[in-house]
């Protein structure tokens, strides 16, 4: 395995190739969120390439991938798309495209039946690539003619594929489906992340407000990630939205993305009037470090310091309800095998260590235990905290050696672990989790239907207005 340095404009030897790529056809395509290359085998499946440890690290693929031929990084979004292809007869294959989400690394077919998007057979090769520009991927298949050589009178196609058949996974934002911001980058604070996009309801009276957060393992990630459809039901229901941008890891470790929002919130209560925005009623949202920050929110102690020279510090970082998506109610790895998580669970991950700012001869020392603590969100949960809508896009099952670093991140043991101290505090929690069987969501314990963010956030809007009247 060779590298390019680019300043040198010179080809650096990595060393001996790892034993999983040898004798094998095998794609790569850079994650800047992982700081690794994706790469897909022919024959060995996919795996992660940590370029600076010279780690790799298999990832769970689903077995129609075994024929990928192409991988295309899609960074607006953070998917991934891989294209492989199957044996339709003697002459002929189709191409099957599937995405993978960067965040979660879970893969998930581009179309409910399967067909292919970029024609209807390829008989040598297919390939693609991620157009910015014009959020789309572009896609080549070449196809033989009369069964003769490629070259020879061979077919070359190119597609354009824009997700349109995509099926839609809730917490994503779908391209094409723009949302334009009331107001775009308004800035909080002095870091150039330091701003949000506001989307005002329409109304007449104060409206709740209800806070964004986005996830990415607090490595990458960006307010424009919003899901668009589940914004607009916001938005229907009267409540305005402000999707906020944070410091990342690579600015400052933990605790400056949640400082930041709580500043946000601050800022933007103390703007309430400006934006038409009722200051009683403010619920946070958000996947993965996006949920995990809107928890530490709902729980810490209000941040208020009614004695400072600072108007805005002077405002509550109090929330009414929390709506979150695959979050975990605290990043301790003694905590994660507590639940049924073992060890090693968050250590794995790269946002583990530039998250709490320490090294990996730090993970098990009393300093990095209380980092651990202060950052967990159920650390600082009381009998006053607002009430929590966690949603998984996992199922509740055992973990193994097998199972993917996706679904030990965000195990819906995480939300159970959190519901089962906010039952006994009588505060209301709701978690819900995939079923296996169905692939449909399923809540926890109980009976009952699954509830949408939206619905979760309306009706405890409706009973704290009830109680301010």
């Amino acid at each position: 395995m060779y590298r390019f340095d680019h300043d040198k404009r010179r080809w650096d030897k990595l060393g001996p190739t790892p034993q999983e790529l040898r004798w094998n056809e095998f794609y790569s395509t850079y994650i800047p969120q992982w700081k690794s290359h994706l790469i897909s085998t022919m024959k060995k499946g996919f795996f992660r390439f940590d370029v600076p440890g010279r780690t790799l690290t298999p990832i769970e693929s689903p077995e129609a991938l075994v024929r990928c031929q192409s991988l295309s990084y899609d960074k607006t979004n953070m998917l991934v798309l891989a294209l492989a292809t199957r044996k339709v007869d003697k002459h002929r294959r189709t191409a099957l495209p599937w995405m993978l989400d960067v965040e979660t690394q879970k893969w998930q077919k581009m179309n409910p039946k399967g067909r292919a998007p970029v024609g209807q057979t390829t008989e040598a090769w297919a390939t693609c690539w991620y157009d910015p520009e014009h959020n789309v991927h572009l896609l080549i298949n070449c196809v033989r003619r009369d069964r003769q050589q490629l070259f020879d009178g061979g077919i070359t196609e190119v597609w354009a594929y824009r997700y349109k058949n995509a099926a839609e996974r809730p917490g994503r934002r779908r391209p094409g489906a723009l949302l334009t911001p009331t107001h775009p980058n308004v800035r909080y604070g002095p870091h150039e992340r330091n701003v949000l996009d506001l989307y005002l309801a329409n109304s007449a009276v104060p409206t709740p407000l209800v806070l964004y957060i986005h996830g990415g393992g607090f490595r990458g990630g960006d307010k424009k990630n919003l899901n668009p459809n589940e914004a607009k039901s916001l938005l229907e229901a009267g409540f305005s939205i402000a999707a906020l941008n944070y410091r990342l890891t690579d600015t400052a470790p933990a605790p400056a993305a949640y400082l930041d929002c709580a500043r946000a919130l601050q800022f933007l209560r103390y703007n309430a009037f400006k934006w038409n925005i009722n200051t009683k009623l403010v619920a946070s949202t958000g996947g993965s470090a996006g949920a995990g920050t809107s928890m530490w929110l709902a729980f810490h102690d209000d941040l208020a310091n009614p004695e400072s020279d600072d108007p805005i510090a002077r405002q509550s970082t109090r929330l009414t309800c929390i709506a979150a998506r695959n979050g975990q109610s605290s990043y301790d790895p003694r905590f994660a095998e507590k639940i049924g998580i073992p060890r090693p669970n968050f250590e794995r991950h790269p946002f583990f260590e530039p998250f709490y700012g320490i090294g990996p001869d730090e993970i098990d020392t009393p300093h990095a235990y209380e980092r651990y603590e202060r950052a967990a969100p159920i650390t600082h949960l009381s009998k006053e905290d607002p009430p929590a809508l966690l949603t998984y896009n996992y199922p509740n099952e055992g973990v193994t050696e097998r199972t993917s670093l996706g679904l030990i991140v965000h195990h819906p043991k995480f939300g159970i672990a959190l519901k089962e101290q906010m039952d006994r505090l009588g505060i209301g929690c709701i978690v819900q989790y995939q079923d296996p069987q169905s692939d449909q969501l399923i809540r926890h314990t109980r009976n009952a239907q699954t509830v949408t963010p939206v619905e979760f956030i309306r009706k405890h809007f409706t009973r704290a207005a009830g109680r301010l009247k």
